[in-house]
């Protein structure tokens, strides 16, 4: 009449508005019977299950306190044990008595008669309670129904009545929890503990309609909300408004009814204080800019004048490799559980991560990205991985970040902080795309400069040597595994635990993430200089036509961008096979290589290339790092003299004991050719 609108956002709202409780009510359990004695389930031969004399006293005692309530009327299931406690109840309080099926004991089947531990062994939970049943038996969902069907008709038939019901536990049960508008649901959370009750126990029934469905669960939805009745200040009854809001005004108050903000401060959440609001940021597609994004902002700032959410992460649409949609009917895109089978989660998750999609480009998905992103990142850094397990020391546990002097020790441990920081600043920015990049490139830096860099280091015959390299490589796994782990959550965890050998954290996951530390710039630097030389001096090799592993005189550099810094130049002289960098500013090339072989450089190409074949011939004969071995070598003159100059560093890069030559011709000895000439080799035992 008025025309006053009120909204509602709890049920204890709803109710308070509505209509007053026609009556008032009471529920009690029977008194102590037969089975209650044994705990027994009691529903078929219910007749034969009369009160105790105890029950009966009970019942006695719980009438004189109902004096003064007026009861007016009993109602009961038809039960005998409980139409003798509604009997004596009538009789000593002057009432009548009315009696309800619905009001029985649940029915429980096979397990009837048996007892109540058994009930709870086939249904352990509140969850099975609810939704199975033993054979032939019902459901506490069924039970509920036809429990709260007699309450709500009994409000529909009287009118300022006080009401006891008296039924049995479980019944009463269903009736207490479904009163105060707990659905299943919710039940399975907060148990049902505290509405069990004793026998002849007797507690008023807070009890106000609410909207329900034929289970008589709590369900705001049409057509049950329309049933529930409120009255007006104006003496008129309100109705529902039949408009109702877009579904996305519910999408945009997440964040209120995620925490239960009605408009009072919540411990953890108040958005009128900034308290647990906004959020640092949402992650969602594009599709919903017109959608969930604006309807938060529309809220937020309708509101509390502010967005709910500081950043947001838009993903765009994922296509098939030819550009179209994915379609299951044009089968136009691989199988997810094939591709993890092939290249693991964490490669397609990678690709994922590192192409445009993450800033809300489309991408068109293909296979072949997945292959490259596993090679590249994934196997490249395994590889890293076993090779520190095969010829290095890993005793397990954490280490502490190691001291070494050593140029590339130096180098990687900077590059590992500037990832660090990197990773860190990128994901402040959500450039998510720009940390795998990152990833992606010291794994290349790992793997195919510090790491090849560093090989003959795990070999040294010096302690103090190998200790620095093994120590260095084990401290940068370990902490790039902890880098890695939010965006390669299962390789790293596998990583971590193999270097570990689980004497540290349980898991990768529980680790602190790495503390940033300065990086040295300069050195970072001109490590990449170095890294640009060997790359031309390389160039100038294949140009010549002249491989790696034959010995040059001296490479001439036009800049000298290395003074005193001899471990760089080492470096470069290692790497380019080398004697001699010279500077000269008169240059016009960046650098030049003297390609002038003389007859002792020469020889030096000629035993690299012997090295060559006997570390080809150990892995064709499945023989490790750690197999030192004797062996008879069959060689002309010329060569024989060669090796016999260079013997010890043949032996010691071979990973060979001792060297007997002999004559051997037979065509299995022959492990290939130097300068036209045979070599033969055969293991032999000096015992």
């Amino acid at each position: 009449q008025c025309q006053e609108k009120k909204v509602f956002g709890s049920l204890a709202e709803l109710q308070q508005a509505g209509q007053s409780v026609k009556n008032n009510y009471w529920v009690m359990r029977h008194g102590q019977a037969v089975s209650n004695l044994d705990n027994r389930i009691s529903f078929k031969n219910e007749n034969k299950d009369g009160l105790t004399t105890e029950g009966k006293n009970q019942v006695m005692a719980t009438a004189k306190k109902l004096q003064t309530e007026k009861i007016d009327l009993v109602i009961s299931s038809p039960f005998r044990r409980a139409k003798e406690t509604a009997e004596i109840l009538a009789q000593e309080l002057g009432v009548p008595i009315e009696l309800a099926d619905g009001l029985r004991e649940i029915n429980a089947g096979v397990l009837d008669c048996q007892s109540w531990t058994a009930y709870e062994k086939e249904l352990p939970t509140i969850k099975d309670k609810i939704e199975k049943a033993p054979d032939g038996g019902e459901t506490v969902m069924a039970m509920k129904a036809r429990v709260m069907a007699v309450l709500f008709d009994l409000e529909d038939k009287y009118l300022g009545k006080n009401i006891l019901i008296v039924s049995h536990g479980l019944p009463l049960r269903a009736m207490v929890f479904s009163s105060a508008g707990i659905d299943n649901r919710t039940l399975e959370k907060v148990g049902w503990k505290e509405t069990g009750m004793n026998n002849a126990e007797v507690r008023p029934l807070n009890f106000k309609s609410y909207p329900h469905n034929a289970n008589f669960d709590l369900d705001y939805h049409r057509p049950y909300i329309d049933e529930v009745k409120m009255s007006c200040a104006c003496g008129g009854d309100m109705k529902r408004v039949l408009d109702v809001f877009d579904c996305w005004f519910e999408s945009g108050s997440m964040p209120y009814g995620q925490n239960h903000f009605l408009g009072q401060a919540q411990p953890e959440f108040n958005p009128e204080t900034g308290l647990g609001f906004p959020a640092d940021f949402i992650a969602e597609g594009q599709d919903q800019t017109r959608g969930w994004f604006y309807t938060l902002i529309v809220l937020g700032v309708g509101l509390f004048g502010k967005s709910p959410f500081k950043n947001v992460v838009v993903n765009g649409m994922v296509q098939a490799e030819d550009g179209q949609k994915m379609s299951k009917h044009l089968k136009n895109y691989s199988d997810p559980q094939e591709l993890f089978d092939k290249y693991g989660a964490d490669a397609v998750r990678l690709y994922m991560l590192s192409s445009p999609v993450v800033h809300a480009e489309d991408l068109n998905f293909s296979e072949k990205g997945v292959g490259e992103i596993s090679r590249k990142i994934i196997a490249r850094l395994l590889n890293v991985v076993s090779f520190l397990e095969l010829y290095g020391n890993v005793t397990g546990g954490e280490i502490s970040l190691p001291s070494s002097h050593h140029v590339l020790d130096r180098w990687i441990i900077s590059r590992l902080n500037e990832l660090i920081a990197k990773v860190e600043s990128e994901l402040e920015l959500y450039k998510l795309d720009r940390v795998i990049w990152a990833l992606d490139g010291f794994i290349d830096d790992l793997s195919n400069w510090y790491l090849r860099r560093s090989r003959d280091r795990f070999r040294s015959e010096e302690t103090l040597v190998r200790e620095e390299a093994n120590n260095t490589l084990l401290f940068v796994l370990i902490e790039t595994a902890k880098v890695l782990a939010p965006f390669a959550p299962f390789v790293a965890e596998d990583i971590y635990l193999r270097l570990t050998k689980n004497q540290s954290a349980e898991s990768v996951h529980l680790t602190t993430w790495p503390t940033k530390k300065d990086f040295d710039q300069d050195l970072t630097e001109k490590m990449s200089e170095v890294r640009k030389i060997v790359t031309l001096g390389l160039e100038l090799r294949m140009s010549a036509g002249i491989k790696v592993r034959q010995p040059l005189a001296s490479l001439t550099l036009r800049e000298n961008l290395f003074a005193s810094q001899e471990d760089l130049l080492d470096l470069i002289k290692d790497e380019l096979n080398i004697k001699e960098i010279i500077c000269d500013s008169t240059l016009a090339e960046p650098l030049q290589l003297e390609t002038t072989i003389s007859s002792d450089l020469q020889a030096e190409g000629l035993v690299r290339e012997l090295i060559r074949l006997i570390q080809d011939w150990r892995k064709q004969k499945k023989l490790v790092a750690g197999d030192k071995i004797n062996v008879k070598m069959s060689v002309d003159n010329p060569i024989k003299v060669l090796v016999e100059k260079y013997l010890n560093e043949i032996k010691q890069s071979a990973g060979l004991l001792d060297i007997d030559f002999s004559t051997l011709t037979s065509e299995q000895s022959l492990i290939g050719e130097i300068a036209d000439t045979p070599i033969y080799l055969e293991i032999f035992s000096n015992e």
